[in-house]
């Protein structure tokens, strides 16, 4: 399925200096415009248009005057379009990695990981069709037939952060669409064009330029706070701090709107004394330092066992030492803002030099560079600052423990619950551990993150509002259930 026309978008999206929104399939440039910084250099990057509330009242309009020309396709033809965008996204996956890594500061190598997840996600719902999506159900009144069916919501207001940048688009564009919503999104304003990207290839696949608008601006008292607070939007997914979460949640309620919350995480690793070394370190260091610790489900705590404490603590120091030395890619990425950075480091200067473990950045980061070095955190108090709040930065606290109990307490009266991994050979203890843990996602000599399409990922308590995406989950957000009977005589 090769198309040389949205080659040519692609190839435009990334070299644009002034990123627009994308309407009825066309570019639309607004006036009021703000920076776009480059992570790795701290350079401005290109200008990013915002749009205006007028601007986003027609395009409501738009979208709410042809719905019609979603709702009225059936799972299979949406399918089909999520397949064909599959395809190609997979023909353009170069170029699409090029866009990613452009705005985010990943690698290449990292950014084309991430678009080979989207591809299986695309796949997961382009093959969902072929699933039974209601119910026929049984009734004790003779002559009577029952189905459960599923029905759009309508518009879908999609609101996606920064840090995996199509992943996170991937996780709620697909199933809204398959479910027949009509689309708004609104990406991270600090990796836009990678989202322009892939609505261009929405509508080269045969999604109605008329029921998908990609629009750009900010969150407070603009374009994020209209989408949320507009009645004409049925749906409101979103996945960001707990601040803004708990802001729409309260005026979505007020709406009786539906409402889906990804929220933050104080992801626990712990490491048993009876475990495979080896294996126990690879997943350290990937769930800690990985993207520069700026995911939902990387690991902010680490528990170590007293009894194997000093060693562990020893070889993980080393671990760091030599992968910063061979510029390993978990050690490379910088912060995305110069905010998130400051931010960091503040909190960092507030704790006393004893208490750290400071690791030097690998010598191909640039001086410039929104970076924070990786840093290990010791002997603090489990009450501290730091071991409560989620940071979102290369930064973790190490902690002793002598029982699993003390590590349960502590997980589970954080006021996160979204994710965490035990590190064991003790099938008594990994059972216990599975039973008592209250966490979204447990995983057992792994990493604490690792959701695939067709697990349900969400979290307990402030980690969101009890909904799960992506996975057959996800359609129970993005549609509602008619319940249809049919009564008959002979």
């Amino acid at each position: 399925m090769v198309n040389s026309n949205l080659n040519k978008d692609l190839v435009e999206i990334l070299n644009l200096k002034s990123v627009p929104s994308l309407i009825d399939g066309n570019f639309v440039f607004s006036q009021q415009l703000f920076s776009k910084y480059n992570p790795i250099n701290g350079e401005v990057d290109y200008e990013v248009c915002q749009i205006s509330k007028k601007e986003y009242e027609v395009v409501v309009d738009s979208l709410k005057n042809n719905i019609y020309r979603i709702e009225n396709t059936n799972f299979y033809e949406r399918s089909e379009i999520i397949l064909r965008a599959s395809k190609l996204i997979e023909e353009n996956i170069d170029i699409l990695s090029e866009i990613s890594s452009s705005d985010s500061g990943k690698t290449l190598e990292e950014s084309k990981g991430e678009i080979y997840g989207s591809i299986k996600i695309a796949n997961y719902f382009g093959t969902e069709w072929m699933r039974s999506q209601g119910e026929i159900l049984e009734s004790s009144l003779n002559g009577k037939s029952t189905k459960i069916v599923r029905h759009p919501l309508g518009i879908a207001g999609l609101i996606t952060a920064f840090n995996a940048p199509l992943p996170n688009i991937a996780w709620k564009i697909f199933p809204a669409i398959f479910c027949g919503n009509s689309i708004i999104l609104k990406p991270s304003e600090f990796v836009p064009k990678i989202a322009i990207a892939l609505g261009k290839i929405l509508i080269s696949a045969g999604l109605d330029q008329k029921n998908i608008a990609i629009l750009n601006g900010g969150g407070k008292n603009s374009l994020g706070e209209w989408i949320v607070d507009d009645e004409n939007i049925d749906i409101i997914s979103f996945t960001g701090s707990l601040k803004v979460g708990q802001e729409i949640a309260s005026k979505c309620s007020k709406l009786f709107k539906r409402y889906s919350l990804e929220l933050g995480g104080k992801n626990a690793i712990i490491l048993d004394k009876d475990l495979n070394k080896e294996n126990a370190l690879n997943y350290v260091i990937q769930s800690v330092f990985s993207l520069s610790g700026q995911r939902c489900s990387a690991a902010s705590k680490i528990f170590i066992h007293d009894e194997i404490y000093e060693e562990i603590l020893q070889n993980l120091k080393e671990r760091i030492e030599n992968d910063i030395k061979n510029n390993d890619i978990s050690f490379t990425c910088p912060l995305i803002t110069k905010e998130s950075q400051e931010r960091i480091l503040s909190e960092l200067n507030d704790i006393k030099d004893e208490n750290k473990i400071t690791f030097e950045k690998p010598s191909s980061v640039d001086k410039k560079t929104f970076y924070v070095k990786p840093t290990l955190l010791i002997n603090l108090d489990l009450n501290h600052k730091v071991n409560k709040e989620e940071l979102f930065g290369p930064v973790a606290t190490v902690n002793k423990y002598q029982n699993i109990e003390e590590v349960l307490d502590d997980i589970n009266n954080s006021d996160f619950g979204l994710t965490c991994s035990l590190h064991t050979n003790n099938l008594n203890l990994s059972e216990k551990f599975t039973k008592k843990a209250k966490i979204g996602t447990i995983n057992i000599n792994l990493g604490t993150f690792g959701s695939e399409p067709h697990y349900p990922f969400g979290g307990f308590r402030f980690s969101g509002n009890g909904t799960r995406e992506p996975g057959i989950d996800s359609l129970d957000v993005y549609s509602e259930k008619k319940v249809i009977s049919i009564f008959t005589q002979d």
